[in-house]
This record gives structure tokens, C-alpha cells and sequence, in this order.
């Protein structure tokens, strides 16, 4: 948000954020419509078709940010989870796994339905089985509790491609609980390069969202002469490769099975833990 606002501090316009939930969107915009503004860069969901008449007809440019138009008229720039996801599970696949799993979001998010379309491509492509999938609700206590799930299953995974790293984290503490070893025994695999992400107690291996150029781009688009074609740009995301995923080659541990799953252990004391808990719990961000 503080990029957002510089960037359009040097086109010497400024910033109104507006704060709303996917169901509360086309309400939002009729709330700001009263008001001077130059356009609208939309981050939490898609208007209404009858929205977007009202804003062209009273010369109000609306770009997507993060999210992707179904049609060619309307301006977006978003990362490519779909592609992210394609490098997820070549990743995981050259690392020599043979059960990864997607701890995911929520199902309707197109953020998770991206990820997990492009993850289970490259899956099937090395000639792995469709990963198991579980919901984490993009936050820590859901992911922890999906993530336990997964590992207690009958066919535990022997990787984790997580939709965020607040759920990434909450992965490798549900491992470190049951007494496994990150990445020793499961691999852990982030998205965003979150603050938590670079903590010791996680070093997790995640892709980095490019914020700078996703914002530089919504700038140009809303800037647009009138009649211009509209700017749709999928950016790639960065693969930032830390301690979480085993080495590719690696000889990983041997599949574990049975249908308590893992043996409850006491859990691995992290680098910088919260007294009380065994775990160094990140701050509760999340892309969703």
C-alpha cells in the first residue's frame, strides 16, 4: 500500500484506500463514486457487470490488481499463480517427491484455484498421482490444524505446497509437532516472501510475488489515455530458495504410512520461539 501511494505521489495524485470483502465490492465503489476521484484500482474481488458500465460512463478507470479479467476490455495486472504452480511441482518432482500435497486457501479464491491448477499440471506431467488437497483459510490456526490433517492421513505427504507462507509456517510447526524433520522428512514449499518467511526458526523456501512491478504496471494502466487497448499483464513470480525444500537429488526419508500417521512427538524447538507454544508463529498476512 505504501509503494501504491508513493507511486502515485510522483504522478502527483493520491492514494484512498477503501476497505471491503469480496461481497461488499460493487457497494464500495458506489460509496467513493461521490467523490473526486481519478480511477479505481480493485485488489479484493470483481464488480458487478452493471458496476463497471457506471464507472466508463462517468470516465472512471478501474484496473484489477492481482486478480484477472474473463474479458479483453478490462484492464489487470496480476501474478501468474498458475505458472508459479507449474514451478512448484517441477520443483518438488526434481527433488525427488513422491507425494506432494497443496495446503490451500479458501477453494473459490482464484488465487488458490490458479496455484493448484498449475501445481497438479506439473504433477501428472512427471508422473505423480493428483496432490492431496486441504484448506487453510490462508491463516495460521486453520492451516495448522489442515496441514496436522494431512500428515496424520493414511498416505502422508511427503511435501507441502502451501498457498501462503502464514500456512507454510504453520506446516512446518504441525511437522515439528508430530516429530518430523523440515526438510529432512517433508518438504515445505511458501508463496508471497512474506516477513515470516526469512525468520531462522522457518527459512522458507517461497516464491516472492514482484509487488514493485505489479504496482508500477496498475499505475500505467490507470493512467492510460483514453482509448488506449487495455493493459492485462501476468507477471512471473520469484522463486527465493532458503532451507525448506530438500536439495534436488536428495535421498529423502522413506515414505511413511499407516493409518495413525506420524507418532506424536514432542516438538522441535525452533530457533526463536513464543514461550509457551514451541513455535515462532509469523504475523497473520495472507494473499487470498
Amino acid at each position: 500500500m505504501a509503494a501504491a501511494a508513493r507511486a502515485l505521489k510522483a504522478l502527483d495524485r493520491r492514494l484512498m484506500v477503501v476497505e471491503t470483502d469480496e461481497d461488499g465490492v460493487d457497494a464500495a465503489i458506489a460509496g467513493v463514486m461521490p467523490y473526486a476521484v481519478d480511477g479505481l484500482i480493485l485488489a479484493s474481488a470483481l464488480p458487478a457487470a452493471e458496476t463497471l458500465q457506471v464507472c466508463r460512463r462517468e470516465g472512471r478507470p478501474v484496473v484489477l490488481f492481482n486478480r484477472q479479467a474473463a474479458t479483453p476490455d478490462l484492464p489487470f495486472v496480476a501474478c501468474d499463480d498458475r505458472a508459479a504452480g507449474l514451478a512448484a511441482g517441477r520443483l518438488l518432482a526434481e527433488s525427488g517427491h513422491a507425494r506432494p500435497a497443496f495446503l490451500g486457501g479458501t477453494p473459490g479464491s482464484p488465487t488458490h484455484r490458479d496455484r493448484l491448477a498449475g501445481f497438479h499440471a506439473a504433477l501428472r506431467a512427471a508422473g505423480l498421482p493428483a496432490p492431496a488437497v486441504a484448506c487453510g483459510a490462508w491463516r495460521y490456526e486453520p492451516g495448522l490444524a489442515a496441514a496436522t490433517t494431512l500428515l496424520r492421513g493414511r498416505a502422508p505427504p511427503d511435501a507441502l505446497f502451501c498457498a501462503n507462507d502464514v500456512m507454510a509456517c504453520a506446516a512446518v510447526d504441525a511437522a515439528r509437532r508430530l516429530g518430523l524433520s523440515v526438510p529432512r522428512d517433508l518438504s515445505v514449499l511458501g508463496f508471497d516472501d512474506s516477513l515470516g518467511a526469512a525468520w531462522e526458526a522457518y527459512r522458507l523456501t517461497t516464491f516472492r510475488v514482484p509487488v514493485a512491478r505489479m504496482i508500477a504496471a496498475a499505475m500505467e494502466a490507470l493512467t492510460a489515455p483514453a482509448g488506449t487497448r487495455p493493459l492485462q499483464a501476468l507477471l512471473p513470480a520469484e522463486l527465493v530458495e532458503r532451507g525448506s525444500v530438500a536439495p534436488r537429488g536428495a535421498a529423502l526419508s522413506p515414505p511413511r504410512t499407516g493409518a495413525q500417521g506420524p507418532r506424536d512427538r514432542s516438538p522441535q524447538r525452533p530457533t526463536s520461539p513464543i514461550p509457551g507454544n514451541g513455535s515462532a508463529r509469523p504475523p497473520s498476512r495472507s494473499s487470498g
